[in-house]
């Protein structure tokens, strides 16, 4: 019985528990060995950008290069029968963040070429860690009525402004107003498609709002005429949510 000895090549990575915001940095710190009995020549390590991120080549390990197609690779060599090493890999998370992004997923590879036999256990030659992303929109909004005063029968403008202070996307980005007591909506001087929702609830659907966009929107009511008795002035509330 003649045995033959193969290398084992073994890699994990860990961003150490981190998260990361908008704009900030993560490094990753891969852990490469060979556990088998024999060398393993033309080492390579394989990194999977993340999408969402870019390379950071500052606080990365210096002999990282770009394979292509978000992928990078640093040539370690050959790893002797018993090495084991270490070596950083850093990105950068986008900022601002797109809506369906919470984490960055990383996915790393190790491979040789072959020349000393096939690799004793080829289901460690992979790892993969994912950084929770710390971003948000910070939905904002504001009206005025440039301070108008009216009598019973008048119209009465509302000029909305909305914007999404925020670090990350927003979806579904909806402007609820509730018609105020003793007013009826006037659709001639509003601007947008707004939407009667029933009991005095109108929305104006915008869509997505990315994070430093904003925009504005007319809401426009006629005063009841007559009056009842006592009032004096008309209250309007407006809701922005996604």
């Amino acid at each position: 019985i003649t045995a033959t000895a193969s290398p084992d090549l073994v890699v994990t990575k860990s961003d150490g528990g981190a998260s990361v915001d908008a704009g900030g940095a993560v490094a990753y710190t891969i852990n490469f060995s060979n556990a088998g009995l024999a060398d393993a020549t033309g080492v390579v390590i394989t990194e999977l950008l993340p999408a969402g991120a870019t390379f950071n080549p500052t606080a990365s390990s210096p002999g990282w290069f770009e394979i292509g197609s978000g992928s990078f690779g640093f040539p370690v060599g050959t790893a002797a029968a018993g090495r084991n090493g270490s070596i950083t890999f850093s990105v950068t998370a986008a900022n601002p963040v797109s809506s369906s992004l919470e984490v960055l997923a990383n996915i790393l590879q190790i491979t040789h070429d072959g020349t000393t036999g096939p690799d004793v256990d080829p289901t460690n030659n992979s790892g993969i860690d994912s950084t929770p992303v710390n971003a948000a929109p910070d939905l904002v909004i504001t009206k005025t009525d440039g301070g108008t005063s009216t009598l019973a029968g008048g119209i009465v403008l509302y000029k909305i402004s909305y914007a999404n202070n925020g670090t990350q996307d927003a979806v579904g980005v909806v402007i609820q107003e509730t018609l105020p007591a003793n007013t009826t909506f006037n659709s001639t001087y509003s601007a947008g498609e707004w939407d009667a929702l029933g009991d005095g609830a109108f929305a104006l659907i915008i869509g997505d709002l990315p994070a430093g966009a904003s925009g504005t929107a007319l809401f426009a009511v006629t005063v009841n005429a007559p009056l009842p008795p006592g009032v004096l002035q008309i209250l309007n509330t407006a809701i922005i949510s996604d």
